[in-house]
């Protein structure tokens, strides 16, 4: 809904019944696991002019497991590592705050994307040994705590040259006291990409990355 020539806000939900069931008939065994799910969203964008944009979202996301993460069996290819599921697993739930910074020169773009994700139920996997045999399974961590911050710029200068250059750093702390204290993990993480695209002309282009 336009609040005015600068506002717009976007508010939504999405309510889930998910009836689920993980068959094994080899064992003549089944886990059901069902849950209902509500998940809300909402944007406000600020515009002023075509070279400023601020947008500050909020959203709720869900990331089920797979079937090779529910599945008990193992493969038994390696007598000393075995991976095993937990048909019992939860989904785990992301709940997302964004804020998006934009700023417009001709020919450059610069975005700056500080967020912080908190993720609930959060599937990771976890080691354990066994008479002299590593086993590694599925378990729901209580939560995990991603806070971080993205650069982008763009490039585009006529037909010539185009590119882009992204920066990204986030630390995530995963809180796993629900098994033991140790489980727990601090970690920071870095990234960046950059990409540049020259025309030669004749069809021919030049690339760095």
């Amino acid at each position: 809904t336009p609040l005015s020539s600068s506002f717009d806000v976007k508010v939504g939900a999405r309510a889930e019944q998910a009836i689920t069931t993980f068959s094994l008939p080899a064992r003549n065994d089944s886990y059901d696991n069902n849950y209902f799910s509500v998940f809300p969203s909402a944007y406000l964008t600020f515009k002023p002019n075509e070279q400023y944009q601020a947008r500050l979202s909020y959203s709720k996301r869900v990331r089920r497991p797979n079937s090779w993460q529910l599945n008990p069996i193992d493969d038994n290819e390696d007598p000393n590592y075995r991976r095993v599921g937990n048909p019992q697993l939860d989904p785990e739930y992301i709940h997302a705050f964004e804020l998006s910074l934009t700023r417009k020169w001709t020919p450059v773009t610069l975005s700056v994307n500080p967020f912080f994700r908190r993720t609930v139920n959060e599937i990771e996997r976890r080691r354990r040994y066994e008479d002299n045999v590593t086993i590694t399974e599925f378990a729901n961590f209580a939560s995990s705590n991603s806070y971080g911050l993205e650069v982008v710029t763009s490039l585009q200068m006529d037909d010539w040259v185009r590119g882009n250059i992204s920066l990204n750093a986030h630390r995530v702390v995963t809180d796993g006291s629900n098994f033991t204290t140790d489980r727990s993990n601090d970690a920071m993480e870095y990234s960046g990409r950059a990409n540049l695209t020259f025309s030669l002309g004749e069809g021919v282009d030049l690339q760095f990355s």
